[in-house]
């Protein structure tokens, strides 16, 4: 995959060790789960609003949107096949990752969700990238052995 190209250069595995576990995590969610899950919710209620008739639904406590379970659960499959679909040059556009990247996306939009914190999702996302850090630290030998991946 190209990203295996990277990891061949010295320290590189160290420094996207460090970048996929801090900046990555933060920024990807900013944009997909801070911006990118809200949105499409609020469009989805919007949609179906004018193409139902249906009464706009009320802000809740502080001000919050209220979405639908349908907006919600649409506006994650979305935001997920867009956040998939950006991760796919790292993973030579190979369907496994593929779908394991849909997956976790749709978990990191359920922890937005659900607790209605960004921070939740940047901390799941942030201690996913970490696990699978360790696990290639501890299957190379400390990023020793990459060719053994």
């Amino acid at each position: 995959t190209p990203i295996d190209k990277i990891f061949r250069a010295p320290g590189a595995a160290w420094l996207l060790f460090g970048f996929g576990v801090t900046f990555a995590p933060f920024f990807e969610e900013m944009i997909f789960r801070g911006f990118l899950l809200p949105a499409a919710c609020t469009a989805c209620d919007w949609v179906a609003e004018q193409a139902y008739s249906k009464p706009v639904r009320p802000l809740g406590e502080n001000g919050h949107p209220q979405w639908s379970l349908t907006a919600m659960g649409v506006a994650s499959v979305l935001t997920s096949v867009v956040f998939a679909l950006m991760h796919a040059e790292q993973t030579s556009h190979a369907v496994g990752p593929f779908l394991l990247l849909i997956c976790v996306s749709l978990v990191l939009c359920w922890a937005r969700l659900s607790n209605r914190s960004l921070a939740a999702s940047v901390l799941v996302h942030a201690s996913y990238n970490f696990m699978l850090f360790v696990l290639m630290l501890l299957g190379t030998g400390g990023f020793r052995h990459l060719d053994n991946m």
